[in-house]
C-alpha cells in the first residue's frame, strides 16, 4: 500500500508539473494579450483625441473664411448686380450698388470714384 501511495504521489506531482507548464503557456500569452489590448485602447483614444483637435482647428479656420464673420468685424461686401466690387474702376459714376453689412443691406448710388494706392 505504501508503494501505491508513493506512485499516486509521484503521479500527482508529475501532473502538477504538467499543469504548471500548461498554465505558463496559457497565462503568459493571456497577459501579453491583455497588455496589447490596453495599448490598443490607449492608442485609439489618442488617435480620436488628435482627430478631434484637428477637426476643431479646421472648424476655426473655416469659420475665419466665413463672409458673415468678416461682416461682424465691421467690413462690408459691395456688389454691382451679382459681381463683387473690389476696385473703383469697376463701377461708373451713377452706378447702383448693394452694400451688404452685418445687419442688413444698403442700396447706394455712386456719386464719385477715386483711385487710392494701397500702402
Amino acid at each position: 500500500q505504501t508503494a501505491v501511495r508513493t506512485a499516486i504521489n509521484d503521479q500527482q506531482q508529475l501532473i502538477g508539473r504538467y499543469l504548471a507548464v500548461l498554465e505558463r503557456f496559457v497565462r503568459l500569452p493571456r497577459l501579453r494579450l491583455e497588455a496589447l489590448e490596453a495599448r490598443l485602447v490607449i492608442g485609439q483614444r489618442q488617435a480620436v483625441q488628435a482627430q478631434r483637435q484637428r477637426l476643431a482647428g479646421l472648424t476655426r479656420l473655416m469659420a475665419s473664411f466665413d463672409p458673415a464673420a468678416t461682416l461682424q468685424r465691421g467690413y462690408a461686401i459691395v456688389r454691382q448686380g451679382n459681381q463683387v466690387v473690389t476696385l473703383p474702376t469697376q463701377v461708373p459714376v451713377g452706378a447702383e450698388l448693394m452694400v451688404q453689412l452685418a445687419a442688413g443691406t444698403l442700396e447706394v448710388t455712386v456719386d464719385k470714384t477715386s483711385n487710392h494706392e494701397r500702402s
